[in-house]
């Protein structure tokens, strides 16, 4: 069995901020189209199981993260919340229903669904800012859910000043004969 998945998965993205005043509000979304997997490493790999992941496909999934923080000197804080629904079922591999997987694995094919909401606290130490971002689900089904507790560290690829620029002068030599 190998840690790394043997399947694709494809992630578009895109996001819309507001930066203005100390203030971050924020809407990122997310979507993964995922590919079949080999059965190399699905949850079933090594198991009695095993020929169930060859070609299973998990569903493709859709995720919203909305932030809404404010500066305060160094400090920044503020809500945040996390939406992941999952839009097509998984597909069990080597021609399973998901009834059959459910039947010989008690794995159900599912839809993946959570919601939650928390809080982020970051501070800017100048040349790196840490961010912590603190979530607890609402509602979950299909998905574990629960607490999350996640960690950024932001390092700037430049400084938002812009580069201070010089005067330009010319100098003009007469040259008398």
């Amino acid at each position: 069995m190998t840690a790394n998945p043997d399947y694709w998965t494809f992630e578009p993205h895109g996001a819309v901020s507001y930066l203005a005043g100390g203030w971050d509000l924020t809407a990122h979304f997310l979507y993964d189209f995922n590919t079949a997997s080999a059965g190399h490493s699905s949850p079933f790999a090594g198991t009695p199981a095993a020929i169930i992941g060859m070609g299973y496909r998990s569903g493709d999934q859709a995720f919203l993260d909305l932030t809404a923080t404010k500066k305060y000197g160094k400090w920044e804080i503020g809500p945040v919340a996390y939406f992941e629904w999952q839009t097509t079922p998984d597909q069990p591999g080597a021609g399973f229903t998901c009834a059959q997987m459910q039947a010989l694995t008690t794995v159900a094919c599912g839809r993946a669904t959570d919601y939650a909401l928390g809080g982020l606290i970051g501070y800017d130490f100048g040349p790196v800012a840490l961010k912590m971002i603190m979530t607890e689900s609402f509602f979950h089904a299909d998905e574990l859910g629960g607490f999350a507790l996640w960690t950024k560290l932001v390092i700037p690829l430049s400084a938002n000043e812009a580069p201070a620029s010089k005067p330009i002068t010319a100098k003009r030599s007469i040259i008398s004969k």
